[in-house]
């Protein structure tokens, strides 16, 4: 019974890990249609940032803070030249972003390399039982998926979150109305940034490593079929779409224990969620929580 605890309890922090970070790709692409598909480098900056605070002997707090401050840092600079990409090329760019973050820590070796950062401190040093370690984790996971989940709901029913949806749907019109779309679009990227900063020092502390391997273009597409399939237009879908991706994941480790699978399980993973993202991409676009749209009725 404690096996199995500790088994949901693992699972829940990786949950609401990937959560927080779906939920950046859906400030980003659901609210603003912002094509970020370097979200794995500001995930990635803000862990190395945290571990190189925490490892001098600051706080996770500090930590954290800094890994959101770096991220935030590295967003606006990117948002400069690529902002006003449009589609495909937005998205070319930030992945190449992700790329050249990556090949700059291999080549450092303050950084690592490849090696990586091993002993990062953990969140709660004086917690020496491994359960509740996981437990303490889970708490604090969930505090910061609320705050961020907070934060994007009061975004989103704001009439600033209307504008956002304005640009996302006809950027030509949100422009005609006198709305400068390059700065709304530039402070989304930011804390879009921040969220996946503040969620890399949470997820370095964690596993107590930060390397390269960790942080791969897989990781982006990853997250973009938790938004998808969750609703990339909802904060719960981001919740839904890691929950039921996770689980999956977790169900199909173990079962290869028991069961002689014919391909490897994270192989028949992204088979699975590649069909089920088609699938739900053609029948269900908005994807499995949908997006409420605001109705306002005109006097004829």
């Amino acid at each position: 019974m404690a096996d199995f605890l500790l088994f949901l309890g693992t699972t829940a922090v990786t949950i609401l890990i990937f959560s927080i970070l779906a939920l950046s790709v859906n400030l980003q692409y659901g609210s603003a249609g912002i094509f970020n598909f370097g979200i794995v480098a500001f995930f990635m900056i803000g862990a190395y940032a945290s571990a190189f605070v925490t490892q001098a002997g600051y706080p996770f707090v500090l930590g954290a803070l800094a890994g959101g401050a770096f991220a935030a840092v590295a967003g606006f600079l990117i948002s400069l030249p690529a902002i006003n990409l449009r589609g495909d090329f937005l998205a070319l760019a930030t992945f190449m972003f992700a790329e050249i973050i990556n090949i700059l820590i291999l080549g450092i070796p303050a950084l690592g390399s490849s090696i990586g950062i091993a002993k990062i401190p953990s969140a709660f040093p004086g917690i020496t039982s491994y359960n509740v370690s996981v437990a303490a984790n889970l708490l604090l996971t969930i505090g910061v998926f609320a705050l961020f989940y907070l934060a994007y709901r009061l975004i989103m029913v704001s009439p600033y979150g209307r504008v956002l949806k304005c640009i996302r749907e006809n950027e030509v019109l949100a422009e005609s109305l006198g709305k400068n779309t390059f700065r709304y679009k530039a402070q989304i990227f930011v804390l879009g940034s921040i969220m996946a900063g503040v969620d890399g020092a949470i997820y370095a502390q964690y596993l107590g490593f930060a390397g390269t391997e960790l942080f791969t273009y897989s990781v982006t597409f990853t997250v973009y079929i938790m938004s998808i399939i969750g609703g990339s237009g909802t904060g719960a879908g981001a919740l839904l779409g890691s929950a039921i991706y996770t689980s999956i994941q977790s169900v199909l480790l173990i079962s290869k224990d028991a069961i002689a699978l014919p391909i490897d399980p994270n192989n028949l993973l992204f088979i699975a969620f590649g069909l089920a993202t088609v699938f739900i991409l053609y029948y269900r676009p908005e994807g499995i929580i949908r997006e409420k749209l605001r109705k306002v009725a005109f006097k004829t």
